[in-house]
């Protein structure tokens, strides 16, 4: 049986890889709409891909490019088909839920991964620690800046699970903190661009030193709009780790920390976790796998 609550990828791991191939006398098929195709998604994709390749399961993916309007279209369209399950990383925690439950009346049994709904039949949401890796970043600013700092919040929009957890975990922190202050909270489109947002804030609130991206697309808005105003004083972490985000960190520029996931990890441990559901073996409903995170 998997273990509910936070786990390593390695436990996960070894749970998951204990299964056999579920060789049913037909082949499965699984469809996915995922948010977008950017890195975390491409390599949560890839593990995804391979294990459904390994146990003979017909996978029908979308990417919806972070727009809700196209995600109904491909989930209305993946829902003519005769699946054995869906899998849909939303791009809108709250206005995904008719798709939901449009598969519930289906009985498709659903799976949430990276993000999950705000309503709907869920069997089970696999993700990272969200909300750990907000208190992880928060511990660090508040040991990096001696407990004493003016921090701006960097979000997107629309909002999903996984940011509001996010900073959940990095508010609550805090709070341990009297002198650890958020001067300022602003959100992101997706569709646009962040470094304009950034200077304004900065312009606005002078004092702030400290800056949490809460995903890994706003922190090349912040940190052009630093260089802009030659402000490296501000310390940066983020959410998610982007290839070339290790570099900066080596460089010991703005950016400090950041937190990463383990998104192939993450793709394999929801396939998995389906093909277990499918086989009719005990799984807590609803379940939520978690990996560990750690500070880079």
């Amino acid at each position: 049986m998997l273990k509910s609550g936070k786990i390593s990828v390695e436990e996960a791991e070894e749970q998951l890889d204990a299964l056999e191939a579920i060789g049913q006398e037909r082949q499965l098929l699984v469809g996915a709409a995922l948010a977008s195709k950017g890195y975390f998604y491409s390599e949560a994709e890839a593990g995804l891909s391979a294990v459904a390749k390994q146990n003979n399961v017909q996978l029908l993916i979308e990417h919806a490019w972070w727009h809700l309007d196209t995600q109904m279209q491909q989930l209305d369209k993946l829902l003519q088909q005769e699946l054995d399950a869906l899998l849909i990383s939303p791009v809108d925690s709250k206005n995904i839920v008719p798709a939901i439950r449009s598969a519930n009346e289906k009985d498709i049994p659903v799976f949430t991964m990276d993000t999950t709904a705000e309503g709907g039949q869920i069997v089970a949401h696999i993700a990272s620690d969200n909300e750990g890796g907000g208190e992880a970043l928060a511990l660090y600013l508040a040991d990096l800046l001696d407990g004493k700092a003016s921090i701006g919040i960097v979000d997107e929009i629309p909002k999903v699970t996984s940011t509001i957890e996010r900073i959940k975990g990095f508010e609550n922190t805090l709070a341990q903190f009297p002198e650890m202050k958020i001067a300022v909270k602003v959100d992101v489109p997706r569709t646009a661009s962040s470094t304009e947002l950034m200077e304004s804030m900065l312009n606005e609130h002078p004092d702030i030193n400290a800056i949490f991206g809460v995903t890994a697309r706003v922190e090349s808005g912040i940190m052009s709009a630093i260089q802009t105003m030659r402000r490296e004083d501000i310390a940066v972490v983020c959410f998610d780790l982007l290839p070339q985000m290790m570099r900066s960190i080596e460089e010991e520029g703005p950016l400090k920390a950041v937190i990463k996931q383990c998104p192939r990890e993450i793709g394999s441990m929801a396939m998995r976790t389906i093909l277990k559901y499918l086989r009719g073996e005990a799984i807590f409903v609803p379940l939520k796998i978690e990996l560990f995170t750690g500070v880079i």
